[in-house]
């Protein structure tokens, strides 16, 4: 299976030289005449810089249920609470979306 390697970054636009070296080391089976794709997908961006675990856990969710991260618009401030309910019933349910 050969492809590109998307990358969901909700505090940066580009990728660092490590992380770089990073995917290529994981992903070497999946090379192109050792060369890796990697596409940086443009979308919403956080404030601050402690929610990156909650914007990666919302987008997982959306990628596991059929939708693309970068078409939606999370409610940042309610997203830590959500994610405590969701703990507590032992089920993850859609973070809060923007109107």
């Amino acid at each position: 299976m050969k492809g590109c390697v998307e990358v969901f970054d909700s505090v940066y636009s580009d990728l660092s030289p490590d992380t770089n070296i990073q995917l290529s080391t994981i992903y070497t089976n999946f090379t192109n005449n050792d060369v890796l794709e990697v596409e940086v997908v443009p979308g919403q961006h956080q404030s601050g810089s402690v929610d990156c675990g909650l914007f990666a856990i919302a987008w997982a969710y959306e990628l596991a249920n059929g939708h693309r991260p970068e078409h939606v618009m999370l409610e940042q401030s309610k997203m830590r609470s959500h994610l405590l309910a969701c703990f507590q019933k032992q089920k993850i349910n859609r973070f809060p979306v923007a109107n």
